[in-house]
């Protein structure tokens, strides 16, 4: 529940639940296209650690469409019925401990003793906290926004497992990473800037490690230390004969280089 996106659907629904004009002091700036990127950036980091650190199994994954409609509606029905004691409860009147007498109000609504009027409250907090994981499991299947993002990191991710690379397999994975970008475009009607990013990395093994850090010089990064790292380390293992000691030179002007420019990534 620490995703991104997640505590940031979790605000909204805090302010739209105020339903009340906000203060000046607590009006928000609309996020940028930028925020959202780096949201988004942040949430694929997260996600795609798990997936490396094999959090999530295949049985865990929810692909039936009716079992997603189904979580939908009961996620709905969840927050109403949560919403509804929560109201209720709030409204009851409650009675005095120590008045033996009991009170009844003008609508014939007869005073609740304290810890009844609890109970109610904390149920509607159970029943919100079902709500809540409903929607949660819900925003993991179906993280379009951010799924960009998510497959460009793993497939950056992915090439410090490859044995090695060469110009065809460059090729291929960049005709592969246009169709998921073509895909995706589709789904979400919207350009996927970040598999663009995915294919801007994998084209960096057409280059040689000297070639990349003195694109590194003059342009700034465009990758974080690691990858890197993850690239050159493959493109060592790439080579006919690996020169053993021009890796560690490398990553050592690379480390040198990126202490220079800073990693803005």
């Amino acid at each position: 529940r620490s995703l991104p996106n997640w505590t940031d659907l979790q605000a909204q629904k805090i302010l739209h639940q105020r339903r009340r004009p906000l203060r000046r002091e607590e009006t928000t700036e609309e996020e940028s296209p930028e925020d959202i990127r780096q949201r988004n950036m942040r949430e694929a980091e997260i996600l795609a650690s798990n997936l490396g650190e094999g959090g999530i199994n295949a049985h865990e994954i929810l692909s039936d469409v009716g079992q997603l409609k189904g979580l939908a509606q009961l996620q709905e029905s969840m927050e109403w019925f949560s919403s509804s004691i929560l109201m209720f409860a709030s409204e009851l009147p409650r009675s005095i401990a120590s008045s033996p007498s009991i009170l009844v109000t003008s609508e014939g609504i007869p005073a609740m003793p304290e810890s009844t009027v609890n109970s109610l409250l904390q149920l509607g907090q159970e029943f919100e906290e079902l709500a809540n994981t409903c929607l949660l499991v819900l925003h993991l299947e179906y993280v379009f926004e951010g799924l960009g993002h998510l497959i460009a990191k793993i497939l950056i991710s992915s090439a410090q497992y490859l044995d090695k690379i060469d110009e065809p397999g460059i090729q291929k994975m960049c005709r592969n990473i246009f169709a998921l970008q073509q895909t995706l475009t589709n789904i979400t009607m919207a350009r996927e800037i970040a598999l663009d990013h995915a294919r801007h990395y994998f084209e960096l093994f057409y280059l040689t490690p000297e070639e990349i850090l003195s694109g590194v010089m003059e342009k700034g990064a465009e990758f974080s230390e690691l990858e890197y790292m993850n690239a050159f380390q493959l493109l060592h293992r790439s080579q006919v004969d690996p020169d053993y000691g021009a890796i560690n030179v490398h990553l050592g002007r690379l480390s040198d280089i990126l202490g220079e420019v800073g990693v803005t990534v």
